[in-house]
């Protein structure tokens, strides 16, 4: 999950300073990794969540 957020952080930076730059479908593709980023970092805060919540061994 590091990773994701990582990543994330570095995308997001990436598309405030150069996002006007960028090609239409660069930009796009830029939203799309932070986007799917933003996703797994949720889905593995869900899955720690759980975890946490069930007993060992169910």
């Amino acid at each position: 999950m590091d990773e994701h957020r990582r990543t994330l952080r570095s995308y997001e930076q990436l598309a405030e300073e150069v996002g006007e730059l960028l090609t239409p479908g660069q930009r796009e593709a830029l939203e799309f990794g932070i986007r799917y980023k933003r996703m797994m970092t949720d889905f593995w805060q869900w899955v720690r969540r759980r975890e946490e919540r069930t007993p060992a061994g169910s």
